[in-house]
């Protein structure tokens, strides 16, 4: 009898596994379902507009575009139409007469253009030559807004500080309220489920000090052993490597934690200081360095031609006046953090290194 109960049982579930397990699969995938990455993952400018009916009215006006393929190719699918398309990387060389008559009969100008979050990329020239063209020519324009890879930190000298902390949006509002007399029409599609400092694949890995050579002689172990400590201390990984892509004579630099929590200008300050006081190696400033970084003062600290207090003073005079008129730009939270220019020393026991 036992032996039939237990034959029935397992008959039983043989016939649950064969008929009710197949029908309730089938059952639940017929729903449509999403991946975790596609139902939380931010929305860039170009996706917000193409599937958002706030935007709707815009696909009855004749648009022009600057931007990559693809975006062009979403918005045509949506139903925008897209009567005019320039690669971002073309507009720097087109003269505003030739960019005007491509656009006179255009209603608004669309800009999807990349955010390194560095003010010495091209791409901020090209977005501010853009807005001056739209005040100057009455057109209107939109920013199709982009996240900043390089986190929600704002430091370093300049107009528009180095690391500015700002989205390619923010940016263009900045640009229009305190560089122009007569403002452009301006709007901005801004970023959906996005909050700035958000990390994205652009941002796990950084090379920030692109910009420093070791050009003469090499370092000795001690002093390598001593970098590496100084990296560590600053948020940097430093380990060794025999590639192309090294900072000094077989290092190479990686940040170890999040952007938000490390400091780009105060690394390449301090780093660039330590290879300056070398006595077997010399430091190579490339011609463009006093552009790249914003400032000529930099480059006159790291020649030992003004004190490090004088630096001090007038990059943080410069990202005060900055942040006072920028903040009226925020569009997303929480906002920039500013961090102060500082000396880091790798240990109290080798400060003689630095």
């Amino acid at each position: 009898m036992r032996g039939v109960l237990i034959f029935l049982v397992k008959f039983m579930c043989l016939v649950y596994l064969v008929t009710v397990v197949p029908r309730a699969i089938s059952f639940y995938s017929s729903f449509p379902t999403k991946s975790c990455d596609q139902r939380f993952r931010s929305l860039l400018g170009v996706e917000n507009l193409a599937h958002s009916r706030q935007y709707g009215a815009l696909k009855n006006i004749r648009l022009g575009m600057i931007g990559d393929r693809t975006g062009v190719d979403l918005l045509r699918k949506n139903g925008f139409l897209i009567k005019k398309f320039f690669q971002h990387q073309r507009v720097v060389k087109l003269t505003d007469k030739i960019l005007y008559n491509h656009c006179k009969k255009l209603d608004a100008l669309l800009i999807d253009i990349p955010n390194s979050g560095i003010s010495s990329d091209p791409m901020i020239s090209v977005l501010r030559r853009l807005v001056q063209f739209s005040a100057q020519y009455d057109k209107k324009l939109i920013i199709l807004d982009r996240p900043n890879p390089l986190g929600a930190v704002v430091e370093g000298p300049g107009e528009i500080p180095w690391r500015h902390g700002l989205t390619i949006g923010e940016i263009a509002y900045h640009i229009n309220r305190s560089f122009l007399e007569k403002p452009a029409r301006l709007e901005v599609v801004p970023l959906r489920r996005w909050r700035r400092g958000r990390l994205t694949e652009q941002n796990c890995v950084l090379h920030p000090l692109h910009c420093l050579r070791a050009t003469k002689g090499k370092l000795s172990l001690w002093e390598t052993r001593y970098l590496k400590r100084l990296c560590w201390k600053l948020g940097l990984h430093c380990f060794d490597c025999k590639n192309k892509d090294v900072l000094v004579n077989g290092v190479r630099l990686r940040v170890k934690s999040d952007v938000n929590s490390f400091s780009l200008f105060n690394s390449l300050l301090t780093i660039a200081r330590f290879l300056r006081n070398r006595k077997h190696t010399a430091l190579s400033l490339s011609r463009k360095f006093d552009k790249a970084v914003g400032s000529s003062g930099v480059r006159l600290f790291l020649e030992n031609k003004i004190s490090f207090d004088a630096l001090k003073k007038e990059i943080e005079q410069s990202l005060d006046l900055f942040y006072d008129k920028s903040k009226l730009c925020f569009l997303y939270k929480p906002f920039p953090i500013v961090v102060r220019p500082e000396l880091i020393r790798g240990s109290d026991s080798k400060s003689k290194a630095t």
